[in-house]
């Protein structure tokens, strides 16, 4: 136990003495600057101190060995803490050991450099101008051109380097000592000039060019047009307006940083010209597609679900590659059964637009429309691709062919807004009656005339505190929808033309009497919520007026106002088996009369028109409707 406790006080008596003197000073590298106009010395003033924990003596002895240039020799040594004088330019290797008088020591060593902290003197002038002239249209510049005077302490002038740039465009020296400037770079350019002497020892200021045009000839051309031209039609080869086209312009090279912007049109007339401006010297690619918004009901009617079902048993095959795409509406690229459920569910009001497609469809016209088997190739966009644009640039023939989503039949209107030719108005009837709260009354609904239908679509609105539609007889469930708000749309379509005969009923209305009314007074068409029209003999479509009347003298017919309410214009019909005057009367509230004309009319379907004009503001007013000595009368609602 004696002996282990004799050599940790010996392992520690020889720690204490390794730690027994220690630096205070840093002991590291120093720099040291040449003297005022010498370029061969610089003075240098140096010392270390120490600390010991010698008991017997604390005093420090100090020396030291100095390695000029650092050569491995041994140029100067003394006994001191301190060194004073002047030393060569470069780097030297200074060793420095301590001592106390418990005969222990320290070293340190490191290396202290003279040199040139002097950077170049320069005086720059502040600034150029400088006109462009042709033929050569530029002008270049060197840095020594923005220096009025410069000088180094130990570089001679002809070798010291000069720098020049732009400000923010680089850092530290610059590679190059000239600029040039062409005619597309007029205007205000602020430099940086630069000076290095051989130490590598920087200086730099600022000045200017002002860059100006000339009197002609060195116009500056940065970018040019791409302009894409063509028209939009019909299938039917009709004008279509009211379209947009998109251009997505994306550049391919030629031009950093890269270009990719959309540019849009929309365009009133048939015909479209939309110029995008781009840099010059770049290719590009220009995809360009349409697109047309408004009513998605638009020529969609039970008309296009004859047709699809017709096309589908292949009773009437569709006729070409575009009809088939109008009728795809779930871009499934075939025509199918699911696509008549889809449009059906558009007309029906259960789908506001159909879900997927747009409700227009702009393509590529193809070479051979009536090869059906093309419709999973139909293209709906251009891309153009412009070689290193060098001037304006035209790119016809863009052209596009409209198709309406849901539009077999190809009737929906080609300009938006446009008033649509229907023929003669086909009457739907019943007679009317007086309805007793809480009876439920079975309405046989008979069309008026005898006629060979392939289909027929209408809406109807019921009072709904005075009634409520149970259901409709002679129609499958899908067929029909019933509305909260009281309204009805229902449609029917065969495989094959149906025959009815003049007062044979079409479909039965089951209803709920909630209180006591006439039925002519809490029923009537909607045509705004959907075109009440029907289809008869292969093609024809004809507007469906709803007569819900007493018993007239035979050779009169009155039917309802259409539409009512109204916008813009109402329509009052009357046919007539013999010659008789028309007087049709409008009065307000008050009882005041607003408007009134009359027609000595032959026999036939007659028309008197009202535009919203003729009435002196919206509101509800009372019309008169006069032929012979027989009146029908009824509310008019101007919006």
């Amino acid at each position: 136990m004696t002996r282990f406790f004799t050599l940790l006080l010996c392992l520690a008596s020889s720690s204490l003495a390794a730690q027994s003197i220690n630096w205070i000073t840093a002991c590291t590298a120093q720099n040291f600057c040449l003297n005022p106009n010498s370029c061969v010395q610089g003075s240098v003033f140096m010392t270390e101190k120490a600390v010991t924990n010698c008991n017997t003596n604390p005093i420090v002895d100090y020396s030291y060995k100095i390695d000029l240039l650092n050569d491995g020799s041994v140029d100067i040594q003394a006994d001191l803490d301190t060194v004073s004088g002047n030393f060569a330019k470069g780097t030297h290797r200074i060793t420095w050991r301590a001592t106390d008088n418990c005969g222990h020591a320290s070293t340190c060593s490191y290396l202290f450099t003279v040199k040139d902290c002097n950077p170049p003197n320069m005086i720059c002038i502040n600034g150029l101008t400088q006109t462009l002239d042709a033929p050569l249209c530029a002008e270049s510049f060197m840095a020594s051109q923005f220096v009025l005077s410069y000088s180094d302490n130990c570089t001679p002038n002809n070798q010291i380097q000069f720098g020049l740039r732009e400000v923010g465009t680089g850092t530290g020296f610059p590679s190059t000592n000239s600029i040039t400037y062409e005619k597309c770079q007029a205007g205000l350019h602020i430099l940086e000039i630069w000076l290095k002497d051989g130490n590598g020892l920087v200086n730099q200021c600022n000045s200017y060019v002002l860059v100006q045009g000339g009197q002609g000839g060195c116009d500056c051309i940065t970018d040019a047009d791409i302009t894409l031209t063509g028209c939009a039609r019909t299938v039917n080869n009709k004008k279509l307006g009211d379209y947009k086209v998109r251009a997505s312009i994306a550049s391919l090279s030629g031009i950093t940083p890269a270009i990719n912007k959309t540019v849009t049109k929309t365009t009133e007339d048939s015909c479209f010209s939309l110029p995008v401006k781009l840099p010059l010297a770049g290719t590009y690619q220009s995809t360009l597609r349409a697109e047309r918004f408004g009513n998605p009901l638009n020529g969609v009617s039970t008309f296009d679900l004859v047709t699809i079902s017709r096309h589908i048993l292949g009773i009437e095959p569709l006729t070409n590659v575009y009809q088939a795409l109008a009728a795809d509406v779930n871009n499934s690229k075939t025509v199918t059964t699911f696509d008549i459920v889809q449009t059906r569910k558009l007309i029906l009001g259960i789908f506001d637009s159909f879900p997927g497609v747009p409700s227009w469809r702009f393509v590529r016209p193809v070479v051979n429309p009536t090869d059906l088997s093309m419709l999973a190739a139909i293209k709906d966009t251009y891309q153009l691709v412009t070689p290193d644009l060098a001037a304006n640039v035209t790119l016809p023939g863009v052209n596009f062919i409209g198709i309406k989503t849901g539009d077999v039949n190809l009737s929906a209107l080609a300009v938006q807004h446009a008033a649509e030719d229907r023929g003669a108005a086909l009457v739907f009837q019943t007679a009317d009656r007086l309805l007793e709260t809480g009876e439920e009354v079975n309405i046989p609904i008979q069309v008026g005339e005898s006629i060979r239908l392939d289909g027929w679509q209408l809406a109807l609105k019921v009072d709904p505190t005075a009634l409520q539609i149970l259901g409709v007889g002679g129609l499958e469930e899908e067929n029909y929808v019933r509305s909260a708000d009281g309204s009805l749309r229902a449609l029917w379509f065969g495989e094959q033309s149906r025959d009815f005969a003049a007062g044979e009923t079409v479909f039965v209305l089951k209803i709920r009497v909630l209180r006591r009314s006439w039925l002519g007074q809490v029923i009537h068409l909607e045509n705004e919520k959907m075109a009440c029209e029907a289809y008869a003999n292969g093609s024809a479509r004809r507007p469906v007026a709803l007569q819900i009347a007493a018993e007239m003298p035979p050779g009169i017919d009155f039917f309802p106002p259409q539409p009512n309410p109204f916008a813009e214009e109402t329509i009052f019909q009357c046919r007539l088996e013999q010659p008789a005057t028309l007087l049709l009367e409008i009065f307000d509230v008050a009882g005041r009369q607003v408007h009134s004309q009359s027609i000595n009319a032959e026999a036939g379907l007659k028309t008197l028109a009202v535009s919203a004009m003729d009435l002196p503001g919206a509101g509800m007013y009372v019309f008169r409707l006069r032929a012979g000595e027989q009146v029908y009368s009824g509310r008019l609602v101007r919006m």
